[in-house]
């Protein structure tokens, strides 16, 4: 059933139906950003997170969701729209880094509509997305930019603002279109051949060294001939630019451990930069996450890190357990990613 809701990105009104009722997971259309399927957590939670980290960039949230519809591709992503993952959304290749580069994203969005010369387009005030701008006052100052350099012509009619490419415009969407074509052939395989997936990333807090210390010395045997690929963040060497190699690391991961605690949770770097992406890949390219509840802490409150399965009890946490109990512990997580990478 069609409900009409508020477009956390943009403001505007949409229309909403249900994409998984159970999950209260929603289909959005929204004339600024597209569409995009989200959940009812993050329809509630997201302004708030929106308006205090990405006051003056929630224009590229739309920007980055339009362009994906403009282009077609909005059924290929499977992306759910989350809490704990909107910040995936950004894709820093598709985002217009300069002036004339917006330009060129507004004059593509013409030429992709236009099927002869002199073909009106209407624009929408509430469109401001289809180049990036921040407002229908800057989309209206690039229009007038365009036309000024004679690559559209203003149609002076009645009710909405309507635009036709000139023959300049037409020139210059197929020289932008060609690099596109060109770039996107030599580098196809580039763009659509993801990384392979052979690591085990470990998320932890530093104030929890010592049982990734364990872990470590139960996993040497493994890493030592070979067969699996730990990563820790104690594999930066002095000169690396670490939060890229934590990016590297997060794209090249097959199974994610997380060392959960008080210390972990409490962690703005690790909500931020490492479980986005590291979840998001979990539903799009299934990769295994781990919890290890380390010490006692609110767990079972997450439901972004509750939904799976953790190895312990969280009532029972590492920590709680005796040296032994531990040892047994770190064993039967060794064992489990053993079967996670078979010879």
């Amino acid at each position: 059933m069609k409900e009409y809701k508020r477009c956390v990105f943009s403001d505007n009104s949409i229309t909403t139906d249900y994409y998984d009722f159970d999950r209260m997971i929603y289909y959005c259309n929204c004339i600024n950003c597209g569409i995009y399927k989200i959940t009812q957590e993050a329809i509630d939670d997201l302004p708030y997170y929106l308006n205090t980290k990405y006051t003056d960039k929630k224009h590229l949230f739309s920007g980055c969701l339009r362009e994906k519809t403009e282009l077609g591709k909005n059924e290929e992503v499977k992306l759910i729209i989350k809490t704990d993952n909107y910040e995936s959304i950004l894709d820093a290749s598709q985002i217009p880094k300069t002036l004339n580069e917006k330009l060129d994203k507004l004059l593509m969005y013409f030429y992709r509509r236009t099927e002869y010369l002199s073909q009106e387009i209407i624009i929408e005030p509430l469109q401001p997305a289809i180049c990036y701008a921040k407002n229908t006052n800057e989309l209206a100052s690039l229009l007038e930019s365009l036309c000024k350099s004679e690559f559209l012509k203003s149609q002076e009619t009645f009710g909405p603002e309507r635009y036709s490419l000139t023959i300049d415009g037409f020139a210059k969407a197929e020289g932008i279109s060609s690099i596109n074509k060109k770039f996107d052939i030599t580098s196809l395989n580039n763009i659509d051949k993801k990384p392979e997936r052979t690591k085990v990333f470990v998320s932890y807090s530093h104030k929890d060294s010592k049982w990734l210390e364990r872990l470590q010395v139960h996993m040497k045997p493994l890493t030592r001939n070979g067969r699996i690929d730990l990563w820790d963040d104690t594999r930066i060497i002095t000169g690396q630019k670490w939060k890229e190699e934590i990016k590297k690391a997060i794209e090249s991961a097959k199974v994610v451990i997380l060392l959960i605690s008080a210390d972990f949770l409490a962690s703005d770097f690790i909500a931020n930069d490492e479980l986005p992406p590291l979840l998001s890949a979990e539903e799009s390219d299934g990769i295994k996450v781990i919890p290890v509840i380390v010490a006692p802490c609110l767990f079972d409150h997450m439901p972004s890190l509750s939904c799976y399965q953790a190895i312990n009890d969280p009532q029972k946490t590492v920590i709680d357990m005796y040296e032994n109990e531990q040892e047994k512990l770190w064993v039967k997580l060794a064992s489990d990613i053993i079967r996670l990478f078979p010879n």
